[in-house]
């Protein structure tokens, strides 16, 4: 196979994570603007969230990647930044994020809550050193992937005794899913 940057997929999947990163910075941008509202700040941190949920597939398919926080004073033409500083950045914004994020009981799985976070963390720990240009994952990170999966599973999180549950067309009870994108 040869893939190109111009094949549908690549293409396809790049404007929708660019997509999607302008469109929480852009609601980052609404919410701050009444950021001492206990809602604007739970709004905020899921919208950090799903940008690094969105950075996280752009690093991971796509090395290094135009990083930006901002909407409206958005450079025309972006530059690059390495991985290993996107992964830094993202593991920072994820931690500072969870506490005003509500627990995964509180919300629909459709929703951005701390398991979401969490979740989101143990992924980027588990492949940190591939972002970081490292050979074999480090202890500490791989300590930071069980925390976090704890963390997750201590939210009720199970996995369906049928294996094809969570594909079900009426899967809105499934402890399985953490983050539900419905379209």
């Amino acid at each position: 196979h040869t893939w190109l940057s111009t094949t549908m997929g690549v293409e396809n999947m790049w404007l929708h994570i660019v997509e999607g990163i302008g469109k929480s910075n852009q609601a980052i941008e609404i919410f701050k603007r009444n950021e001492d509202s206990d809602v604007a700040k739970i709004a905020i941190a899921q919208m950090q969230v799903l940008r690094s949920y969105y950075y996280y597939l752009m690093i991971d398919n796509y090395g290094d990647v135009p990083y930006t926080e901002v909407f409206a004073t958005a450079e025309k033409m972006p530059y690059r930044t390495k991985r290993e500083d996107i992964y830094n950045r993202l593991i920072e914004v994820i931690n500072i994020s969870i506490p005003f994020l509500p627990d995964a009981g509180t919300v629909d799985n459709n929703k951005i809550s701390k398991a979401t976070a969490w979740m989101l963390l143990g992924k980027l720990y588990l492949n940190g050193h591939i972002y970081k240009g490292e050979s074999a994952p480090s202890a500490s990170d791989m300590d930071s992937v069980i925390v976090n999966m704890n963390k997750v599973i201590d939210q009720s999180y199970s996995f369906e005794k049928d294996r094809l549950g969570p594909f079900k067309v009426e899967n809105s009870s499934s402890k399985e899913i953490i983050f539900s994108a419905i379209s």
